[in-house]
Order: structure tokens, then C-alpha cells, then sequence
């Protein structure tokens, strides 16, 4: 590597302080400030997608700049290639067999690793995040340390929540706005940019300017706004350490039969960029050539700062690197568990060193990445001794605990899912107990699932992908996968006892999974088993505290369960944590509505429209809310919205028929009962009142056609009997009309005594 000059480090001046501090002198010197940092990570880019790293076509010059002015490491190792246990690893400096984080979704940073952020605070920083997407919310524990944390990535989108991003302008947008409230104090501020993540949809003058290259367009928006965030800094003129790292790369054009990234740990999805530029910025870039990874950060800004750097990491402080000083690193652990999780087949582990990358899986690869980079020659089992010594490093790193202790359900809850068969596993295999199929000999089976999946999206193929997916569990029944898209595919055929089997065997594989947890809580509520569906949602919460979905079928089911009181001190206590919690502030104000509260639930139904997502009996509540007030004109307004999203609401439908009604509007009154008429199941009172609508608008003749089925039964329905009298009698037909007014009259005496149905 070219050698970089010596590194002046800014050590923190920390006094001692007694009982009786003295004043110093006028003219003694000031401890000098020490610097603040600023941490970018950048979501799902390739370090060969960089103008820095060499691609020609790059359009990335405010990072380009940061590594014309300090360090370019050319090989750094994400440990995971997704968002989640990635950015748990670069907050801590722990792999995940430490941080216990995995996967996007099935645990959380536990309170007991401490992170940068808590670190840096302890010593005096003001500390900020500003994150863009679901899987960097404070869900997953990443507010540890920041006294500010701006993780408002907007609601579920169609491709649900972890869809849901924001743009590198809201990002900046907060941590500018945050700067400047920060005044003499130094500060740590993270900002995280989601923009080059699947799907590739730059804004216009970008996606113009990379018709052919929507990526590289992501890529350079999002450098524009890094521009504006670096101009912001750079503005107060002090002292700023910039560390700019991805958190996992992609796969463009299938490289290694991958789409996007998650599941292999080919360079493509693994190797990352990483920046350095330091308090006091280098004459000329330099560019570091060993191995590093991201582990590394924490303790190199530890390093970098003075601080005493930590030496219970996995990562390691690089500053003898930047000094140019020889310095002893091991290496970089990286793993996979998508395999593992997705597909029950054994998880992706690899150690990268400075010459060679081991894939330690049933069926091992081992490559040599200076003489080929693109990882196609497979040098085992030719090259043992050189396997045998990645191997060293990778079991140690495997070996080590867990940080903190594992907690697990309530006794109760416990005892509900050991009674059901399924008590969380642990993600911490036991080596001996591993699965034995390489995911990437199965590339044949993972290609299907993924077209079963998008093919799924269309109703009318149900039956079509019932029968591929089962061909496939009868071949491979550890497929969590096909499992989840088999059952997914029945409950649309209505066949839910067959999918609550499927679902059931497949948490048994795979107890840690929350997603098949949430799936098999909704279907169990759904065949009437909400005691065991709630337990389930209720063990998500013990993975994932501050879950939303799990948070919200809770809810949900203690609600179902008639237990609203309880529903609602649970809804209270999580509002009083995330006050602006839109989906449960909806639900705090449907239970308030149910339990005649009508005064507590009103702001709170009214404050969970403001994101714009539909959400059911919200507009329902508020329509009662309204009703009790008699201001009918509100009223219909939002009986109106709550069947323009849930048509299915047919209490919300009648009354709002019968609102309508009392007004006069009897067209769209007659409009109303017609929907509820021609539902699978339709009372016969809803006809009668279709039937009493069109009477009031005058067309007899058709309320006569409708009342017919009503009036020639046995026996017949006595309001019929009198609307049709009244037809009658309009049509000049006197006597036979009081025919049927006397026999209503006598029907409805009968039901009174009891002697008719």
C-alpha cells in the first residue's frame, strides 16, 4: 500500500475533577476540542460502483473527495449482506456470533453491547442517527446512545414494510437540521442512505442521465445529497473525522446465480466500500491494501479519537495501518444465514484474508482473489494447507458467546407453545447438527421458488402454484420457502386447515422465524384459535419488542378476545414509548370507542389518518364518535372512507344506508342496500330495506319485483307483507292491500307470543 505520513491523533483532554476545583490561570492554554465524527453507511453499494474504487461511468464526487483527502481501505468485508446484522456489526464491532443478529428481522441489538454511539456519549459527544429504512428503525435496537434518532421512513407500501424507505433529501434534511441545535460540543452524527436498494428508481434527472444504469443512478443521487450533508459539516469549520461505508454489496447480473444480495458471500455482495478521512484531512489519498472489516470501525475511531480503545471486540483499531506501520490482521468473517433460514440447507460461512476467501460450507470453495478476483476457480481440494489455515480464524470466531443473555417467553407463554410444539430453537447451532446441503448446489430449487413467488402475485395461478410447491415439499419438506408460499397459496384457495399444517411443521424447523410466527398467528386467529394465535404474536415480542406487526395482533386479538381493557393498557404503555405511532394509535382509539371513551379516542383516531394508510374501523369509530353528536353530515363522511378501503364493513354499510336515508338521498340509499343484496350471505331485512328504498323513490313496480321472494315464503316476512300493502295501495288496490296489512299484523302478534319461528 502506499504509506501514508504520520498520523497527528487528537487526544481527548480529560481532568481529573476534585471537591474544590480551582480556576485556571487567564492565559493557560484550552484543551484542545476533540473531534467529531460523522458515520455514513451506504445501503446495498458495490465497492466497484465508485468513482474512487475505479468504475469509469461513476458519477460520485463528494466521495471521491472524502477519499482524495484520507484513506481508501481496497478490500474491506461486510459480515453479513444485509441491513440489519450488518449495521449491528458496525456499530459494535462484534460479528454477529457475538451481537446475536443474524437475519433482517429476527432479533435485536441486545442492551447489553455497547455501541459507538453510547461510547462517544459517555465522553461528551452529542449524538444523532438519521436512518432511511424499516430495517434501521429503532425496532431493531439501533437508537442505543443517540440522544436524537429520526427513523420516520413512512408507512407500508405495497411491498409492505420492508419496503419502507426514505430519500437521501429527508435524510439530510434532519441531520442538518439536528447540526444545528449542536453548538461548542463535539458530536457523533450517523446518517444512513437506503437509495441504491432494490428497486433501482433514481429520481428523474438521475435515471435520465443512467437510462441503462438505473443503480449507478441511485448511486449518484445519493452521493448529491451526501454533497449537501458533507457541505453542512464542513460549514462550521471544526474538526470532523468521516468514516463511509456500505453495508453489503449487490448482485447485478446474476453473478453466482444471485439476485440482489442476502444469500452467498461472493465479493459482489460482500466487499464494501470503505472511507476514512481524518480530523486533519491528507495532502494526497492514500489507499490501504490488507483485508479489513467492518468490524473494525468501532475500535478504529476509538483509535482515531485518543480513546482507549476496547479489547473485547472481534474488530480491531487500524490506525497502525494508516500510519503506515505493519500491523498483524487476521482477517474477515463473513456468514450467511439466509440459507439457512429461507431454505433449511446449511448456513453460508467464509474468512477472507489478504490473499485468499474459504467458503466453508459441505461443499467448500477456496479462492486465490489476487489472481482471481471474479472467484470462478476453486482451488480445493488441491489446496489444503491453505483452507486448513482459513479455518483456524473462522472456527474461532464461531466459537465465541453470544453478548448478554438469551431471554426467553413468559412462563404462561412458554408453557402455550411447548403445548403447541413449537418453543423457540436459538439461532447458535450446534456444528454437529448443521444441515447438510449446500444452498449453492440447490441454485435449480432456489430459481423456482423465486418464480412460484413472483407467480403467486396472480390469483388466478393459485391453484397452478399450489401444486408446483407441493411437488417441491414432497422432495425437500425443510423448505421453509416453499412452506411459507405453499400455505400463503392455500389460504387463498380457502384451504386453511390444510395451511395451518404446512405453517406448523414449518415453525417446528425453524422456531426463531418471526415472519412464519406472524403467518401462523393470523391463520390460527383466523380458524378461531386467537389464544394460540396471541401467544405466538405475544413470542415475536420477546425476539423483537418494539415488532409494529406483532405489536398490532396482539391488539388485535386481545381485542377479538373481548379482553379491551387489557388491549388497551398495552396500547397505552406503547403509545407513552412512541407516542407518534400511527397503527396503534388507531387501535388505542377503536378500543377507547368501544369502551364508550368517546372523548380520549377522537384525537388519537384523528391523528393516525395523518400518514394516509388505510386502516380498518378507524373512520368506523370516528363515524359513531360523530353519530353520538348527531352531526350526521361527519358521520357519513366517514362511513364513507371506511368502505371506500373495506368494503366488507357491512354494519358501516347499513347504517350508512340508513343515514342516507334519513336524509332523503334515497338513491344512494337504494345504491347502498343493492351492494349488501347481492353479498354471498345477505340478511333479509337488507333486502326489504332495498326494496322499502326504491318504494321511497317511486318506482313501485321494481320494489314489488324485490319484496316477491320475501312475500310468497312460508311464512313470509310481516315487514314485506306491509311494504307490500303499501304498494298496493298505491297502485289503487285498497282491499287487497289491507289483505296483507291484517295478516302482517296477525304475523307480528304470533311472533310476539312466541308461537312463530
Amino acid at each position: 500500500m502506499a504509506i501514508a505520513p504520520p498520523l497527528a491523533l487528537a487526544l481527548l483532554a480529560l481532568a481529573a475533577c476534585d471537591s474544590d476545583p480551582v480556576a485556571p490561570p487567564a492565559d493557560a492554554p484550552v484543551a484542545p476540542r476533540p473531534p467529531s465524527v460523522v458515520l455514513v453507511t451506504l445501503d446495498t453499494t458495490r465497492a466497484d460502483h465508485l468513482g474512487c474504487y475505479g468504475h469509469a461511468t461513476a458519477h460520485t464526487p463528494t466521495l471521491d473527495g472524502l477519499a482524495s483527502q484520507g484513506w481508501r481501505f481496497d478490500r474491506a468485508y461486510t459480515a453479513v449482506p444485509l441491513t440489519t446484522p450488518s449495521h449491528a456489526t458496525i456499530h459494535s464491532g462484534l460479528y454477529p456470533t457475538r451481537h446475536g443478529i443474524h437475519t433482517n428481522g429476527d432479533a435485536v441489538l441486545p442492551e447489553s453491547v455497547l455501541t459507538l454511539a453510547e461510547r462517544l456519549g459517555a465522553v461528551g459527544y452529542r449524538t444523532a442517527a438519521s436512518v432511511s429504512a424499516f430495517t434501521t428503525t429503532r425496532i431493531w435496537n439501533f437508537d442505543q446512545g443517540f440522544e436524537e434518532y429520526f427513523d420516520d421512513v413512512g408507512q407500508a407500501t405495497a411491498g409492505g414494510r420492508w419496503a419502507r424507505e426514505r430519500p437521501a433529501d429527508g435524510v439530510v434534511d434532519d441531520a442538518v437540521g439536528w447540526l444545528g441545535q449542536v453548538q461548542d460540543e463535539p458530536f457523533f452524527l450517523w446518517a444512513h442512505f437506503f437509495d441504491p436498494h432494490d428497486p433501482y428508481r433514481p429520481p428523474k434527472a438521475w435515471a435520465e442521465r443512467f437510462p441503462d444504469a438505473p443503480y449507478d443512478g441511485e448511486i449518484a443521487y445519493m452521493d448529491e445529497q451526501l454533497g449537501r450533508l458533507v457541505a453542512a459539516v464542513e460549514a462550521r469549520g471544526e474538526p470532523v473525522v468521516w468514516v463511509l461505508v456500505g453495508d453489503h454489496g449487490e448482485a447485478l447480473t446474476l453473478e453466482h446465480g444471485e439476485r440482489t444480495h442476502g444469500l452467498f458471500l461472493f465479493d459482489p455482495t460482500t466487499r464494501v466500500p470503505l472511507i476514512v478521512r481524518p480530523a486533519q484531512p491528507l495532502a494526497q489519498g492514500q489507499v490501504v491494501t490488507p483485508t479489513v472489516a467492518t468490524a473494525d470501525i468501532l475500535p478504529t475511531v476509538m483509535g482515531l479519537l485518543g480513546l482507549e480503545v476496547p479489547t473485547d471486540l472481534d474488530g480491531l483499531d487500524l490506525a497502525p495501518l494508516l500510519r503506515g506501520e505493519a500491523m498483524e490482521h487476521p482477517g474477515a468473517y463473513l456468514e450467511s444465514y439466509t440459507p439457512l433460514t429461507r431454505f433449511g440447507y446449511h448456513p453460508e460461512l467464509a474468512w477472507a484474508d489478504n490473499t485468499h476467501k474459504l467458503m466453508d460450507t459441505p461443499t467448500p470453495l477456496l479462492f486465490d482473489l489476487a489472481q482471481d478476483p471474479g472467484e470462478e476457480k476453486n482451488l480445493l481440494p488441491g489446496e489444503q494447507p491453505v483452507a486448513e489455515r482459513l479455518r483456524q480464524p473462522l472456527a474461532a470466531t464461531r466459537a465465541r458467546s453470544v453478548a448478554g443473555e438469551q431471554v426467553g417467553p413468559a412462563p404462561e407463554i412458554a408453557e402455550q407453545l411447548a403445548a403447541l410444539g413449537y418453543l423457540d430453537g436459538g439461532f447458535e447451532l450446534d456444528p454437529d447438527a448443521m444441515p447438510t446441503v449446500d444452498a449453492k448446489d440447490r441454485l435449480q430449487v432456489i430459481t423456482e421458488l423465486e418464480r412460484l413467488r413472483m407467480m403467486a402475485a396472480d390469483p388466478r395461478k393459485a391453484k397452478e402454484v399450489v401444486e408446483a410447491y407441493k411437488k417441491i415439499h414432497a422432495l425437500e419438506p425443510q423448505l421453509i420457502e416453499a412452506n411459507l408460499g405453499l400455505s400463503r397459496s392455500l389460504g387463498r384457495l380457502d384451504k386453511r386447515d390444510e395451511a395451518l399444517l404446512v405453517l406448523e411443521d414449518a415453525l417446528r424447523r425453524q422456531p426463531d422465524s418471526t415472519v412464519l410466527k406472524a403467518n401462523l398467528a393470523n391463520l390460527l386467529a383466523a380458524s378461531g384459535r386467537l389464544p394460540d394465535g396471541l401467544a405466538l404474536m405475544e413470542s415475536i415480542l420477546v425476539a423483537v419488542p418494539r415488532d409494529d406487526i406483532a405489536r398490532v395482533g396482539v391488539l388485535r386479538m386481545l381485542t377479538d378476545l373481548d379482553r379491551e381493557p387489557e388491549a388497551l393498557v398495552r396500547a397505552q404503555a406503547w403509545l407513552a414509548e412512541s407516542p407518534d405511532d400511527a397503527a396503534i394509535q388507531a387501535h388505542a382509539g377503536v378500543l377507547l370507542t368501544r369502551l364508550s371513551r368517546l372523548a380520549e379516542a377522537e384525537p388519537l383516531l384523528l391523528a393516525s389518518l395523518e400518514d394516509g394508510v388505510p386502516r380498518e374501523l378507524v373512520h368506523r369509530s370516528l363515524a359513531a364518535i360523530y353519530l353520538d353528536r348527531q352531526e350526521l353530515r361527519e358521520t357519513i363522511a366517514h362511513l364513507r372512507a371506511e368502505l371506500d378501503h373495506f368494503s366488507n364493513q357491512t354494519d358501516a354499510r347499513v347504517l350508512l344506508a340508513e343515514l342516507l336515508g334519513r336524509q332523503g338521498a334515497w338513491d344512494e340509499a337504494v345504491a347502498e342496500y343493492a351492494f349488501l343484496v347481492e353479498l354471498e350471505h345477505p340478511k333479509p331485512m337488507w333486502r326489504h330495506n332495498l326494496a322499502q328504498a326504491v318504494f321511497n323513490t317511486g318506482d313501485y313496480e321494481r320494489a314489488e319485483e324485490l319484496l316477491a321472494p320475501m312475500v310468497s315464503q312460508e311464512p313470509p316476512l310481516p315487514e314485506a307483507l306491509l311494504l307490500q300493502a303499501n304498494i298496493l295501495a298505491k297502485q289503487g288496490k285498497r282491499e287487497e292491500g289491507q289483505v296483507l296489512f291484517d295478516r302482517a299484523q296477525a304475523l307480528k302478534e304470533e311472533q310476539v307470543a312466541g308461537t312463530t319461528p
